[in-house]
């Protein structure tokens, strides 16, 4: 009795025995895994083993040399900045001499000790993890080496396999190892490194070590520092966990581990680890956007043209009739045709699709190998027949695949001057923001329906609301026009039905969106929500509140938009591209898409004509008085246009020509356009200077400038006037390279010899006079619409300018427009400035004329770029060409007894104000 009470004294607790059964039944199985990973590992075995599990998987060589990454395509400014990128994931890669060694030995040190001695796989790695697989200690650390890493990198495990079945895990560990194996078979040490840092995803659209160095300390790979290096090699552990703009303090702990590692490995001593361990992240974060950065409207634009050169193809077309298939065009038919979708090429059977009449346009290959062809095919009804179009990419990869801008890598290089361009957008701003809005809501206050003028009655204001409703970008995702998601168009969109309701799939960024009813739309822009929206005094021109879509949509329309361009006359290269005040809230660019009226900037092309023409000269006298041109209306009847100036006098002295010019009279022009007796010698001498002059009507009014044009049109022609009368039409990409830097496409100006340069340059002498006053040899008089550009500085800051300027004003009608052009020997820019709707303008005429609308930005610009020696702009006059022929510039010598011309250094001060007055 008391021996069996003794063994129940000692008999151990049913929890503990219980702890210990599961803790030798947790031993066997580390045991038998062990001895699993023990028997793989035989030379003979486990190789065989390996190989049998795993070859259905492994890459070939040919995966290995060409694997399928997504590379960004990078934008570089002439003078070597990178603008932007366009991407679906932002990565970008080095070479190895691009990597400072802070990097390499840091992920020597904490990824793989002893990288520089094994073959892929570190079996010293393996056994110590094989340690702690049977001690139980998970602080033993992987087994993974930088190829391994690497391996997995390239071709991604399957989601969830880590929580999978041990046995699935094992396999994929075995697949590992052999493809590791192989890169280190392919690739050398160096090119190992080097493809690893290219792969790695750093979050916040960082992929790769050149764009981690870019959003995190806008630097690049070569030049990051010790704590720089070593706080993005410990991000690559685990990015999400490691995320520096959200767990600082776990990132620094990160960063003094491998720290931690490089002196334990010899890479640096204590004392370089004690200087960098506590320094702070130091972080520059540069957020990847398309929206923002410089010229984000010249990126769009960029992204357009870009896709339009890799659309380009050699055209092949064939009908089929009703006897079959021409037999020379017989091999087209018979092809094995492919398409992909979803990145799977499926069949596409030609002949049922010609039999069916399955009218589409459609991207094909011939065949699935890595030499196929590819074709773009379109097949349309032709009178009861099938044309059939394949057309062959002109700018292609060597297979014939058109390249993809988005993930091909391409460095695009291009005209524009990072410093231009980043003084023109701060021109555009400065002015709008600091002085001409608020003058815009000030005189517009007494409208009855602000913004628009009282010219519109309410239902005109509905219409346009209605218009720019259906505009809007959210009305366009909401109606399955563009994606919800990237704001791709509709080519993009594949339309599908779920739960009996319309949908759209977006093919680039795979975003689901369903497609809502014009009741539904309706509801959803008339209700009030939390928004951001545009505003000029508030931090980062955003403010929050709370209105409807329909509400804001008439607020944006109380902004005045901008656009200014700039070119190097004598090369055509656009130095600088503003398309509106601030990309992220007013999208579209009024550079090249957006076309306006343009007003009396027009006025220099009409005097050209007739100075080509000789049939004026420009000291010629024309009185100041009512000119008339017939204009036949209808079949039988004549109507007389007889443009006023604005003040509506006529005083009848004799005027110069180069004084009408300078103060840009109406009834002078119309004067000289009446001796050009025909308004078709205007366009045909337009056309030359690059204007599409197919929808421009051939009437008198023309010399007004009463149609649209784009600021790119203007700039381009008038660059022509410094240009010695050579028309170059204005380019912005130099040239486009692939990953490889082979050269895909160069620039090729196109020239046109439009005018004779002594026609030019007396174009030019007469514009100066706009700048410069040119004094009435009648009366005491100044004309000069922009003689404000030579006051004090110190009452208009964009003021001051005393280098010889060229330039014209523009002003349309009910103060719509405002424009001005401004020539230099260098620089040829023009700027725009107007309502979203012709209806939405100035009261005033001395707030809404170009003079006052446009000409300041112009001024901002130059007096930046005068300021900055780097850039090396001429502040000399214009070059006169050698042998001028029987044109006299000097109107002293052209008339008699006449008054010296006028001296805009000693007079001009006071005759700002006696030509503008006060206001």
């Amino acid at each position: 009795m008391k021996e069996t009470q003794t063994k129940k004294e000692f008999q151990e607790p049913p929890e503990e025995s219980n702890r210990q059964r599961k803790a030798l039944s947790k031993r066997k199985k580390r045991v038998i895994i062990v001895l699993l990973w023990l028997g793989l590992l035989s030379p003979t075995y486990g190789l065989i083993s390996m190989i049998w599990i795993s070859s259905s998987e492994i890459p070939s060589f040919e995966q290995l040399e060409n694997p399928k990454s997504l590379l960004a395509s990078t934008i570089f400014t002439s003078d070597h900045v990178e603008m932007g990128r366009y991407f679906r994931k932002n990565r970008t890669t080095v070479r190895y001499h691009e990597l400072t060694d802070n990097l390499i030995n840091a992920l020597i040190a904490t990824e793989d000790e002893r990288f520089r001695e094994h073959s892929g796989v570190d079996f010293r790695a393996t056994a110590r993890v094989v340690k702690g697989m049977i001690s139980g200690d998970k602080n033993q650390g992987g087994g993974s080496t930088i190829s391994q890493q690497l391996a997995k990198q390239l071709f991604p495990r399957d989601s969830g396999i880590e929580e999978g079945s041990k046995i699935a895990f094992a396999k994929r560990k075995f697949w590992e190892w052999i493809v590791a194996s192989k890169l280190e078979r392919s690739y050398s040490k160096n090119e190992i490194i080097t493809n690893y840092f290219n792969t790695i995803e750093f979050l916040n659209n960082a992929i790769g070590i050149k764009s981690a160095a870019r959003v995190y300390f806008n630097t690049t790979p070569d030049s990051l520092r010790l704590h720089e290096a070593a706080m993005l090699v410990g991000m690559a552990k685990n990015p999400s966990l490691f995320n520096p703009l959200r767990r600082p303090d776990t990132v620094k702990h990160r960063r003094m581990v491998v720290l931690g590692q490089m002196v334990k490995n010899g890479f640096i001593d204590s004392a370089e680890y004690k200087a960098n361990k506590d320094k702070p992240l130091g972080l520059s974060f540069t957020k990847v956007d398309h929206q923002e950065g410089i010229g984000a409207y010249f990126r769009e634009s960029l992204r357009e043209e870009t896709s339009k050169l890799f659309r380009q193809s050699e055209h092949h077309l064939w009908i089929i009739d009703t006897l079959g298939i021409v037999a020379e065009n017989q091999r087209y038919y018979d092809l094995d045709w492919h398409y992909l979708e979803d990145g799977k090429p499926l069949r596409f059977n030609l002949k049922e699709a010609i039999e069916t009449k399955n009218f589409q346009s459609i991207t094909l290959m011939t065949d699935t190998t890595s030499s196929a062809n590819f074709f773009k095919l379109r097949i349309l009804s032709v009178e009861d027949l099938v044309k059939v179009e394949l057309r062959k990419f002109k700018c292609s990869k060597p297979n014939g695949a058109p390249f993809d801008l988005y993930t091909d890598g391409l460095k695009i290089h291009t005209t524009i001057d990072s410093r231009h361009q980043q003084y023109a957008e701060w021109a555009v701003q400065e002015h709008l923001k600091s002085e001409l809005q608020d003058q815009f809501f000030k005189n517009n206050a007494k409208w009855k329906r602000p913004p628009f003028s009282d010219d519109l009655r309410a239902g005109q204001i509905d219409t346009i609301m209605e218009r720019s409703k259906r505009r809007s970008m959210y009305y366009k995702q909401l109606s399955g026009s563009v994606c919800m998601n990237c704001q791709r168009p509709k080519r993009y969109l594949r339309r599908y039905t779920k739960d009996g309701k319309p949908h759209v799939s977006c093919y680039h960024c795979g975003h689901n969106s369903a497609i809502r009813t014009k009741e539904e739309i309706d509801e959803v822009l008339n209700t009030p929500r939390p928004m951001k929206v545009f505003d000029w005094k508030s931090n980062r021109f955003e403010r929050d509140t709370v209105m409807s879509p329909m509400d804001s949509i008439r607020y944006y329309k109380s902004f005045l938009r901008a656009g200014m361009m700039s070119i190097d006359p004598s090369t055509g290269h656009i130095k600088a591209w503003v398309g509106g005040p601030h990309y992220r809230h007013f999208k579209y660019d009024m550079v090249k898409k957006g076309r306006r009226q343009v007003g009396s900037t027009f006025k220099p092309f009409v005097y050209a004509t007739a100075i080509q023409n000789k049939l004026i000269e420009p000291c010629q006298e024309f009185p100041n008085i009512e000119y008339c041109i017939d204009v036949p209306v209808g079949n039988k009847r004549m109507k007389s246009w007889c443009p006023n100036n604005s003040d509506g006098l006529y005083d009848g002295l004799p005027t110069p020509i180069n004084y009408a010019l300078a103060a840009s009279m109406n009834n002078i022009t119309a004067g000289v356009m009446k001796q050009i007796q025909y308004p078709q010698k205007v366009l045909d001498f337009v056309g030359g200077l690059g204007l599409d002059t197919a929808s421009l009507p051939p009437v008198p009014s023309m010399a007004l400038g009463v149609f649209d044009l784009s600021i790119y049109d203007m700039v381009g022609a008038m660059g022509a006037f410094v240009n010695k009368g050579n028309y170059i039409r204005p380019i912005f990409i130099t040239r486009i390279e692939d990953k490889n830097g082979m050269v895909l496409f160069e620039a090729h100006p196109e020239i046109n010899e439009a005018m004779q340069p002594d026609v030019a340059y007396t174009i030019l002498n007469m514009m100066k006079g706009v700048t410069a006053g040119v004094r009435h040899p009648y009366k005491d008089a100044v004309g000069g619409t922009a003689i404000r550009i030579r006051g004090r500085k110190k009452n208009r800051p964009y003021a001051g300018i005393k280098y010889p300027i060229a330039g014209k004003t523009g002003t349309t009608q009910n103060q719509s427009d405002g424009w001005f052009m401004g020539l230099t020997p260098d620089l040829v820019a023009g700027v725009w400035v107007g309502g979203e709707d012709r209806a939405i303008r100035f009261r005033s005429l001395k707030l809404g004329m170009g003079t006052n609308m446009a000409l300041p930005i112009w001024g901002y610009y130059m007096n930046k770029v005068y300021e900055d020696s780097t850039l090396n702009v001429s502040k000399l006059d214009f070059e006169k060409p050698t042998g001028m022929l029987d044109i006299q510039l000097d109107c002293r010598k052209y008339r008699s007894n006449k008054d010296s011309d006028f001296d805009y250094e000693e007079e001009i001060e006071g005759a700002e104000e006696e030509y503008y007055g006060e206001f």
